[in-house]
């Protein structure tokens, strides 16, 4: 089990400098551009998730309930 989280991480949610910025299996869903760089668009939210029992985490965006 935690070979197989380990690969999902590898492959999913880590960063690969080597290839550039991005996610060699980037998600379907496609956040809004928004005009400043640094802070959220609208209607979204960082959510973490535990990789690893806690020993990494992936961060990422979701949209808020309305």
């Amino acid at each position: 089990m935690t070979i197989r989280d380990w690969a999902i991480h590898y492959n999913r949610g880590r960063p690969h400098s080597a290839l550039g910025p991005g996610l060699p299996e980037p998600v379907s869903e496609q956040v809004p551009s928004n005009e400043h760089r640094h802070s959220l668009p609208v209607g979204y939210r960082v959510v973490k998730r535990s990789v690893l029992g806690g020993l990494h985490h992936e961060y990422g965006l979701v949209k808020e309930a309305a």
